[in-house]
């Protein structure tokens, strides 16, 4: 109800005894769900997987990257800043992450499904690296008693070649719709959505032409609508003027379901009527008919869902799910055939173009499915729902974690990291959101994890990279000097800063304490906490120079640190270790409270300076969130 709605939940806490922001957070952190493979959630898993019936046990990986907002914030609980890139395993480095790479797995029977891994990148992935986290988790799921015999992703670069990488890691040709992982077969497969949207994009920009000399245009799918829209009902009641020019619509060029309208079987009825009725159209538009109808049925092959389709108004025999008997396998081989035979004229350039992308994929998909179905069979499969072979679950996901926090469309990692954790315990139950873009998925959730809300488990423990071990070694001179003041100037706000520090030390407790920090009358540094003074009482704290140039020396050296080895877990630990071994505090004359005193100074150090440096680069980071929101909204 909180993520769902902020403000509702604050006035309901009006009328009923709700648990506060902070109670909600506590448990978050209690479930062991951090970047990369983590073993305790694999322990979870494995033993609900093993409740399961063996042929229950088949499984997809999917994985996608949802883009987020370039952010930085510092997790307490954790002790590290969340918002560098992390690759788990694989370490984290200096760059900002702006996207998350989300692992799922999907039953192929069943149906279930559960989140198992997500990591942070900038931009995209690295194939080599996203190829050892595939045979990671492929692994990891093996051992916990899953049994993975697909993966299905997009068709990005970095999964392309990743895909590529494998294949040849197990010694397998390119055009194989499969890699090995332990010597087990793993058949590769693209969502057909995404390939959909390709296929209609390329029918944008070039002429196609299929089985040597036929040819579709999209001129002719213009034409059908103009000529549609004029008349008293309209057959293409649900195409849109806009779907037709998603050029000029970036947004609508990403929906699958205008894709899925435009090229559908109502599309190529109309115009195979509109050629009938001897209508102003030329007659060689059937042939983009007949190619707008051989794409329609392609799409519901990989897109059954039940055993029985007779009264959808689609083809129900490529909508039925698939059998040994289907005519699915019939209907691939001639396609195979055509889709073979596409070349795309680029009618600008007056040049052919016979390899693309996505047909690649499509020819892929074909050969992938037919091995898939020969597993299937040997695990006592009677029929395979083709639907369960694309990534709507996990766009789903996506779609649950922007619900939360008032409609976060661009969270951050922190926010990604709470949301993602939320849905999982709230079974990934979402309100029905207008113009999705995916349909709605069946599968229930495996495990949501709530097992863990009753548990104390606590943040793994890093140890120091080599770079910071060699960093702790710095003299203390390297310190000293970092802490010159420019001029006068640069002292005041400091010494304000002490002030407030001075408000929250406890361990002020003797004569000697207070006179190695207060200052017993006030000085040049005191200039601009005197004009903050609303009369003539002095009720401001007033600092030592010992305790302004010490706190001065602590923030170089925390700000060196963050910007050189800020992506390190354990920061504010091996900080306080660090600035107890190198800064100077015997200007504390005071021997019995000495150690409590600079333990506290730099306690409340670390966190005031690690939050003041996080608050300005966010300051950066708003204006340059705030330019891609509006380059992708651009249309």
């Amino acid at each position: 109800m909180y993520k769902r709605g902020p403000k509702c939940y604050r006035f309901l806490k009006h009328f009923f005894r709700l648990p506060s922001k902070t109670t909600f957070y506590k448990f978050l952190k209690n479930i062991p769900f951090e970047c990369g493979v983590n073993d305790e959630l694999f322990d979870k898993l494995k033993m609900r997987i093993e409740k399961l019936k063996p042929r229950d046990r088949l499984c997809k990986l999917m994985f996608d990257e949802v883009s987020l907002s370039t952010n930085l914030t510092y997790s307490r609980s954790t002790d590290k800043i969340i918002g560098f890139e992390d690759l788990g395993s694989l370490g984290r480095n200096k760059n900002y992450a702006n996207h998350a790479l989300v692992f799922m797995i999907q039953g192929i029977s069943s149906g279930w499904k559960q989140p198992i891994a997500y990591y942070f990148v900038k931009d995209s992935i690295k194939s080599i690296k996203l190829k050892l986290i595939i045979k990671e988790i492929i692994s990891k799921l093996n051992m916990a008693g899953a049994k993975v015999i697909c993966t299905v992703c997009d068709q990005a670069s970095s999964n392309v070649k990743a895909l590529r990488l494998l294949k040849e890691e197990s010694n397998v040709e390119y055009k194989e719709p499969y890699f090995k992982v332990n010597s087990k077969k793993i058949v590769c497969l693209y969502d057909s959505p995404h390939l959909l949207k390709s296929l209609r994009n390329a029918l944008l920009k070039y002429t196609i032409y299929y089985d040597e000399t036929k040819k579709a245009k999209f001129m002719y799918l213009r034409q059908a609508y103009q000529f549609d829209s004029t008349r008293r009902f309209q057959t293409l009641h649900k195409i849109r003027e806009p779907f037709l020019y998603v050029n000029r619509y970036r947004l609508l060029k990403m929906k699958v379901s205008i894709a899925a309208k435009t090229l559908s079987a109502s599309m190529a009825a109309a115009l195979e009527t509109l050629i009938d009725s001897k209508e102003n159209i030329p007659s060689e538009a059937i042939e983009t008919a007949f190619f707008v109808k051989d794409a329609n049925d392609l799409f519901d092959s990989f897109n059954s869902t039940g055993i029985n389709m007779r009264n959808n108004h689609c083809n129900p025999k490529l909508r039925c799910a698939l059998t040994k008997k289907s005519g699915d396998f019939d209907f691939w081989n001639k396609m195979e055939k055509k889709i073979e035979s596409w070349k795309f004229y680029d009618e600008v350039r007056g040049q052919f173009k016979t390899t693309m992308p996505f047909k690649e994929d499509w020819l892929n998909n074909i050969r992938g499915i037919r091995l898939l179905w020969q597993m299937c069979e040997k695990n006592e499969f009677k029929f395979l729902r083709t639907r369960m072979l694309n990534q709507d679950p996990l766009e789903n996901l996506f779609s649950v974690i922007r619900q939360y926090g008032s409609g976060n469309s661009n969270p951050s990692c922190f926010q990604f990291i709470s949301a993602l954790k939320t849905s999982i315990l709230n079974n990934l139950i979402a309100y029905q959101a207008y113009g999705k873009n995916c349909e709605e998925d069946v599968g229930k959730l495996l495990d949501n994890l709530r097992i863990f809300l009753s548990s104390s488990s606590k943040p793994t423990n890093f140890q120091f990279t080599e770079n910071i071990n060699e960093l702790v070694n710095l003299e203390n001179s390297s310190s000293t000097n970092r802490a010159a003041f420019k001029d006068l100037y640069d002292l005041q706000a400091i010494t304000y800063v002490c002030g407030f520090l001075i408000k929250k030390l406890k361990a002020i407790t003797c004569k000697d304490c207070k006179n190695c920090i207060i200052a017993q009358k006030t000085e040049e540094h005191h200039i601009f906490t005197l004009y903050k003074e609303q009369d003539q009482k002095l009720r401001l704290k007033y600092a030592t120079k010992e305790f302004v140039t010490c706190l001065a020396e602590i923030y170089d050296t925390i700000v060196f640190f963050l910007d050189n080895f800020g992506e390190v877990p354990n920061i504010a630990r091996n900080l306080k270790e660090h600035i107890t071994a190198t800064i100077n505090f015997t200007w504390i004359n005071c021997d019995i409270h000495i150690a409590d005193l600079r333990t506290e100074i730099i306690n409340l150090a670390v966190r005031l300076i690690i939050n003041k440096k996080l608050t300005n680069l966010q300051k950066q980071f708003e204006v340059h969130n705030r330019r891609r929101i509006n380059n992708s909204n651009r249309f």
